[in-house]
């Protein structure tokens, strides 16, 4: 027996529908924490291959016309030549492009890249409303470099700085994350020779407090490789993209949160997504750096992942709950109405029952 339901409970139904995805329903759908589909950002070498994301978010009206701001490097087919830090802006987080005026890579190749120097590893942070891009370059095991660059609208650039540079290859500096709070830089990184992460404190990007083991175990076993902090309302939080012993298996590397009040000592940390199970995904290998936007209470986790055909892309994960992340995967819309459409033909196809809302049964585009 088909019949109508009253506007009003309809329309209940369906804001719960609304609160259900918002809060992470893929445990009802079965979408899961991956990301369908990835990110789709330009390269100046035009492979639309990239990795290392860092995004900042910055509320309405943004910063110089845009909300999001992320720094990457290309790196197709892992081709270390082309991993030159590069700039993208987005006002949703989805739809990213180049801003107008600006030319890719914002840090050119170095000179000696034939014969293996390469930069790598971006890190955005913004300091009295200047961006600051960090990076770091590397040759060989020895000479590792974390330089910075300003910039008053994210389209011209200052010279490089060196912020910190180990010759004698005891310090790796991998994934650089900075925050700047209480007049200082707060600066964390992997030491890539035995996967320790550090810390260390400056009031001018210059002169360095002596750099302290960061405290943390990880629920999987994993070994920390790439990292990103943020300092929210929940204390810092931690993304670490972490492996096994066997590194260059399938599957092995994967990404972790923690949280802590404590800069220094931040517990265990816990798996919050995988490599996809999908042999066709575009995310199915390994999970790479990642980086973490909250804005009232709502994560939204940008994350590089490899394939096993050997391609790197960013893919978008995101709830408020980072143990109930829901992959992105639809056209782009706020409140997901591809997903609300479907949970509602679900209940129909239950209870036989229609909306008799006419725009709301326009807006989610219902039979």
């Amino acid at each position: 027996m088909r019949f109508k339901l009253r506007p009003v409970v309809m329309i209940l139904v369906l804001l719960l529908l609304v609160a259900t995805t918002a809060l992470g329903y893929q445990t009802i759908t079965g979408l899961g924490a991956n990301s369908k589909a990835y990110l789709i950002i330009p390269t100046y070498e035009g492979s639309y291959q990239i990795t290392h994301p860092k995004v900042l978010y910055i509320p309405t009206p943004g910063w110089n016309n845009f909300q999001y701001w992320m720094a990457f490097t290309p790196y197709p087919k892992s081709n270390e030549e082309f991993e030159n830090p590069s700039i993208a802006v987005s006002t949703d987080g989805k739809r990213w492009l180049i801003p107008a005026g600006l030319t890719n890579p914002v840090v050119p190749a170095p000179p000696d890249v034939g014969s293996g120097g390469h930069n790598s590893d971006p890190h955005l942070v913004l300091v009295n409303n200047v961006m600051e891009l960090w990076y770091r370059y590397n040759h060989g095991s020895k000479t590792n470099i974390i330089y910075r660059k300003t910039s008053l609208d994210g389209i011209h650039w200052s010279s490089a700085q060196t912020v910190l540079q180990n010759e004698d290859g005891t310090q790796q500096y991998l994934s650089p994350a900075v925050a700047y709070e209480d007049n200082k830089y707060k600066l964390w990184w992997v030491n890539g020779f035995d996967n320790q992460i550090l810390y260390q404190e400056s009031v001018d990007a210059a002169n360095w407090t002596t750099p302290e083991t960061v405290k943390i175990n990880f629920d999987n076993g994993g070994y920390a490789w790439h990292i990103d902090v943020i300092h929210s309302d929940s204390g810092y939080e931690m993304l670490v993209s972490n492996f096994q012993p066997d590194h260059f298996k399938d599957d092995s590397q994967v990404l972790s949160y923690a949280s802590s009040s404590d800069p220094k000592n931040f517990g265990t940390a816990f798996v919050i997504l995988k490599p996809s199970s999908d042999p066709s995904s575009w995310d199915n290998k390994e999970i790479y750096r990642s980086s973490l936007v909250k804005n009232n209470g709502y994560y939204q986790i940008f994350y590089a992942a490899l394939s096993r055909t050997g391609q790197w892309h960013v893919g978008l994960t995101k709830g408020y709950n980072v143990k109930a992340l829901q992959g992105f995967y639809d056209s782009g819309s706020a409140l997901d109405l591809e997903a609300l459409r479907e949970q509602y033909l679900k209940f129909r196809l239950q209870h036989q029952a229609v909306v008799s809302v006419p725009w709301l049964r326009y807006r989610i585009n219902l039979p």
